[in-house]
């Protein structure tokens, strides 16, 4: 029953970004965000800056509870304000392992779905593909981004 209710949540907030009729590049406003991840690359949860460098390219860098992180995705069509779009991309984590007190290295790479409303907040929701370097394991991972790009450009 929750399972529904988180699905029909996700839904409803994806057709309310689609429903809006201005559609315009992230980038002729803002470039520069903040924002916090639940689970993601560093695992738990992290706080990140990003930057759009084309209106399709952003990098991010981030620390978390465990580990930090740096990377960058590609979006389909580019960011646009109002309407939900698809991206990929590739981030490199560095994770504490708390049990032998070292550091292990992450290949993350997330497949997602996000949206930037008109006063700069953005939600992203990812399915993402985690690879341990070193001892070559894998884990079928995900993440939330909540976001906000708070400066408008002159």
């Amino acid at each position: 029953m929750k399972k529904t209710y988180v699905v029909l949540l996700f839904i409803t907030i994806f057709v309310r970004l689609a429903q809006s009729s201005e559609y315009k590049p992230l980038t002729d406003e803002r470039r520069f965000g903040i924002g916090l991840t639940i689970l993601g690359p560093t695992g738990l949860a992290s706080l990140s800056a990003n930057y759009f460098v084309t209106p399709n390219i952003r990098v991010e860098t981030g620390a978390g509870l465990i580990g930090y992180f740096g990377g960058g995705t590609y979006h389909f069509g580019g960011s646009m304000i109002g309407k939900a779009t698809p991206y990929t991309g590739v981030y490199f984590s560095r994770l504490w392992d708390l049990w032998d007190n070292k550091t292990e290295g992450f290949l993350y790479l997330p497949i997602g779905v996000g949206g930037c409303k008109k006063n700069g907040f953005t939600f992203h929701v990812e399915l993402a593909f985690l690879r341990n370097i070193k001892e070559s394991y894998n884990l079928l991972w995900g993440g939330l981004k909540f976001g906000y790009y708070p400066h408008k450009r002159p």
